[in-house]
């Protein structure tokens, strides 16, 4: 009998530091959280990128990174807000994602995308569940409010297409708005509200709208001397959207890159006889095709009306290789310089 009494202490005393160690590692994880007295659209924290979840430490408390993101590899785990409702406790988390491999990343330079989960947990630190309510990246967009019912409600609006993003154009959305709630055994479980689609006015384009010519000559130096080319193509200004001469140029559009990644920037201009020519460096930040980064010096010319009669493209500086593609000397003899 005394042989047993010992072993059963024995027994009490190996468990019971690995229970309250679990408990204790539960209480730290919490700790990196703000416990919520009501859910709101800012209980996953703060919107930048921020980790401050050592996922070494508290793996056990986490997700795994796949069931979060299906394309996702490097996962870093932001914290948010916590609450304890009936019985369970559920936290607001942010997983970010830097390098998804979704299909996406060759229209970005970085694809980052970041998910907000919701995980549930006993009171004692058991995971029960989780679920990706949202994402947010280049393409995806989402708004939370709270939801009376349940948990939250999220509205995710996905951009049809990567290439919206690159164009002047309209931004179509398909929308999906979710309520989120917890069931009697802390399961996370969500219901459809609403489906459908959303055209978005491009806010860049109203804001910023065609010059006319008029307006388009103010950002040029009259170039007076000797016919120079280097001296024409001299800046005289910050670069530009390529948005901005939409109506001056009706038909012309480099069409190696994408508009949205196309700038321009004013130089000098020339007055000869019934025609201006004007002398830009167009810069291109995300060609179409796998090339690299180019600029190149083109000559517009107009006549006195502002209609454009002629584009010529001199040169291209791509990744510090230059291609010319007419002689300075001729150009300068065509202008009757």
């Amino acid at each position: 009998m005394k042989k047993k009494l010992l072993i059963f202490s024995l027994l009490v005393l190996l468990v019971s530091p690995m229970a309250y160690g679990q408990n204790h590692s539960f209480s730290s994880f919490l700790e990196q959280l703000n416990e919520l007295p009501l859910v709101g659209a800012d209980a996953f924290g703060d919107s930048i990128m921020s980790p401050n979840i050592d996922e070494a430490q508290f793996r056990e408390f986490l997700p795994k990174a796949s069931s979060v993101l299906k394309n996702g590899a490097e996962c870093h785990w932001q914290g948010g807000g916590y609450i304890r409702k009936n019985g369970f406790v559920v936290a607001f988390l942010q997983a970010h994602f830097p390098n998804c491999c979704d299909g996406n990343e060759k229209w970005f330079m970085e694809n980052l995308v970041t998910c907000k989960v919701l995980v549930s947990y006993s009171q004692d630190g058991k995971l029960l569940d989780s679920r990706t309510v949202g994402k947010r990246s280049s393409l995806c967009e989402l708004s939370i409010e709270p939801s009376s019912l349940g948990l939250l409600t999220v509205e995710q609006r996905t951009l049809a297409s990567p290439r919206q993003l690159h164009e002047y154009a309209d931004w179509k959305y398909s929308v999906q708005k979710n309520s989120y709630f917890l069931t009697s055994i802390g399961k996370i479980k969500s219901k459809i509200l609403w489906k459908g689609h959303k055209t978005v006015p491009n806010k860049f384009v109203q804001q910023n709208p065609p010059l006319t010519f008029k307006s388009f000559m103010r950002y040029f130096k009259r170039w007076e001397g000797k016919a120079e080319l280097d001296s024409l193509f001299a800046d005289n200004g910050d670069a530009k959207p390529y948005l901005l001469l939409r109506s001056l140029l009706p038909g012309w559009q480099p069409c190696d890159c994408w508009p949205v990644d196309l700038q321009w920037t004013p130089c000098r201009y020339l007055e000869i006889e019934s025609r201006y020519y004007f002398f830009i460096i167009t810069d291109c930040s995300f060609p179409k095709k796998k090339a690299g980064l180019y600029a190149d010096k083109v000559v517009l010319a107009f006549d006195k009306d502002g209609t454009l009669k002629d584009v010529v493209i001199v040169s291209r500086n791509e990744d510090g290789k230059v291609t010319k593609f007419l002689d300075e000397a001729a150009l300068i003899k065509t202008m009757d310089l």
